[in-house]
């Protein structure tokens, strides 16, 4: 009767059983991680695991830890991607359980009860079956190692020695009979995994009958079937530090797109950022900035040039929003009209325009008040104004049209500035002034 039951529980405990459906036993609920990938160097810890769903309490001493499986990888069990470590809080250096660069491995959260395994470990190793045995004589064979030989030489004698989840993987495979003498516990799949609970859960009562399990009639659990669900990490290499060097050449200023800062000088510039890797990429940029190489200009009576002789030019009115003159393309102009000028300058690609220049001396026939002298506005509607540069006792203005006929004649006494206005029709003046010695003859244009 004692072989028959020894050879029947042999039997009950190694055989696979029909997969499990929920991965989960008692009602608890698995804890649900974000599900992510992340990059992981290969010389660092991993980030602890982020919870969506934390794990519900079971049992007397619930307790929660994470199975680490290796992607693209075949258990022995043929049911999936290998469990190759287990960790109490799901932190682990890549090069621990062998990992290498380009592998991705998933962190897996795993419910259980401790309570329940420290009980049946007390009942399995010290429980005496009637009438003259043992327990764990009951389950070892004269041929092999039965599950006690396996966990004790696995440094469990006691209940006081099972206290993770590490632990608890022992007595599992010494219970599903798939350990060798001396050999490391081999990697199983989730999928084979919750296979060997579900066969032990379904098969423990008899046991329990016995008086083997101290009322240990199921083992309660829990871990998420679904891959989408576990923390994946991605094995990366060691931080290594990137360089990259970037010429450019810009007019005036340059925005580097890089981080956004505004150079206006010629130089150097160094900026740091994070690559893929998590690594530092320090990128250099030489920068050439381009100006148009002279935007003054000089002034010879009613004629502007431009002191910058290698650019193109275009003249502009600035007293008309900057409006182009047009075929004025040289690097001089000279003024028919009264107002402010400037010239844009093209070199190098680059575009800039020269400060306005004011001209208010056309017209001027004749001159020795000196550089002070100024009409405006000319060409006139009706009112224009003679600036005398200085103020004189008695000056003498006399208009006349271009045959010579007499428009107006005035004496003025102590003014610089004379205020005058012709009421003539449309066409071209002449005023004269005397004052003293000095004497102006100037082109009146009435439009």
């Amino acid at each position: 009767m004692k072989k028959n039951l020894q050879l029947f529980l042999l039997i009950f405990i190694s055989v696979p059983s029909i997969y499990g459906q929920g991965w989960t036993t008692c009602g608890t609920i698995s804890g649900t991680l974000s599900g992510t990938l992340t990059d992981l160097s290969i010389d660092s810890l991993s980030p602890v695991p982020n919870y969506v769903t934390s794990p519900s309490p079971i049992g007397t001493i619930p307790q929660n830890e994470f199975l680490i499986v290796l992607h693209d990888s075949l258990a022995p069990d043929s049911l999936g991607n290998a469990i190759i470590n287990i960790k109490n809080d799901g932190i682990f250096n890549p090069s621990s359980p062998g990992l290498m660069i380009g592998d991705t491995v998933s962190v897996v959260s795993f419910s259980y009860d401790i309570q329940q395994w420290k009980i049946f470990t007390h009942a399995l190793l010290t429980n005496s079956v009637p009438p003259s045995t043992t327990c764990c004589n009951l389950l070892n064979n004269t041929l092999f190692w039965g599950p006690c030989e396996w966990m004790n030489n696995f440094n469990i004698s006691d209940s006081s020695d099972v206290n993770t989840l590490t632990d608890v993987y022992v007595i599992i495979n010494a219970l599903n009979h798939s350990l060798n003498f001396n050999q490391m516990l081999p990697p199983m799949s989730l999928r084979g995994l919750n296979n060997v609970l579900t066969n032990i859960n379904n098969n423990i009562g008899t046991l329990n009958t016995i008086g083997c399990t101290n009322g240990i009639s199921e083992f309660c659990y829990a871990f998420d079937s679904l891959a989408t669900n576990h923390d994946q990490y991605l094995i990366v290499p060691s931080c290594i530090n990137t360089t990259n060097t970037i010429s450019e050449s810009s007019c005036d200023t340059y925005t580097w797109p890089l981080n956004g800062n505004t150079y206006n000088l010629t130089g150097t510039y160094v900026d740091t950022l994070i690559n893929s890797g998590g690594c530092d990429s320090i990128v250099t940029l030489d920068l050439t900035i381009i100006n148009v190489s002279d935007l003054t200009t000089s002034v010879s009576g009613i004629t502007i040039s431009s002191n910058n002789a290698s650019a193109t030019y275009q003249w502009l009115d600035c007293d008309n929003n900057n409006i182009v003159i047009a075929g004025e393309t040289g690097q001089s102009f000279t003024a028919t009209a009264n107002g402010n000028y400037a010239v844009e300058l093209t070199e190098n690609g680059c575009v800039d325009t020269s400060a306005c220049v004011a001209i208010t001396t056309v017209g001027i026939l004749e001159n020795t008040f000196g550089e002070n002298l100024l009409i405006y506005p000319n060409p006139t509607s009706s009112d224009f104004s003679i600036d005398l540069g200085a103020s004189y006792e008695n000056a003498q203005v006399i208009i006349t049209d271009v045959s010579g006929k007499l428009i107006n004649s005035k004496s003025i006494t102590q003014s610089q500035i004379l205020n005058l206005s012709i009421h003539e029709p449309r066409g071209i003046y002449i005023v004269s002034v005397q004052a003293g010695d000095k004497k102006a003859v100037i082109r009146l244009i009435k439009q």
